[in-house]
């Protein structure tokens, strides 16, 4: 209890559970229980920041117990790309909804035994898609049932050009 003339206050501490629990021999160690909370507040806040693809990473780290061998930026690391690698594959699977494709196809599904006139090495090299990243169009001709729309999907398919 404290005075400011002659008012009188009380101030009334709440207190936390100590974070650190015990110490043997130097080193400090954290109450299990503490710890199982620290990580669920923590998964919490990622889920609210919106970092999914980081705490679905950070709750495969804690499964695995050869991530303790890890260094912290070796482990923030690997849950910085996981964090990445998800968002570009939501991002990906956005634009391919919005595109709205007819056909779901891939290259190694193209039939190049059929007589079509459609050259495989041609397709090979516009699947790389170096013709997107030089900015180049595409224009695919023929007559009808010969795999045009087939072809324009599976190139738009490709995850290379994202």
């Amino acid at each position: 209890m404290g005075s400011i003339g002659n008012r009188f206050y009380l101030i009334k501490v709440k207190t936390h559970p100590p974070l650190l629990m015990t110490t043997s021999g130097g080193n400090t160690t954290i109450s299990k229980r503490r710890l199982l909370m620290l990580i669920e507040q923590t998964l919490e806040k990622l889920y609210a920041m919106k970092l999914n693809g980081m705490a679905d990473a950070f709750k495969d780290q804690l499964q695995q117990p050869n991530m303790t061998g890890l260094s912290f930026e070796e482990r923030f690391t690997l849950l910085v790309d996981c964090q990445w690698t998800w968002r570009e594959d939501r991002r990906m699977k956005r634009l391919l909804a919005n595109a709205k494709l007819k056909i779901n196809g891939c290259v190694e599904d193209i039939d190049f035994k059929t007589p079509r006139g459609i050259d495989k090495s041609v397709i090979l090299r516009l699947a790389n898609c170096d013709w997107i990243r030089s900015a180049q169009n595409i224009i695919i001709t023929g007559p009808t049932g010969v795999g045009k729309t087939y072809l324009a999907c599976v190139l738009a398919n490709r995850k290379g050009w994202f």
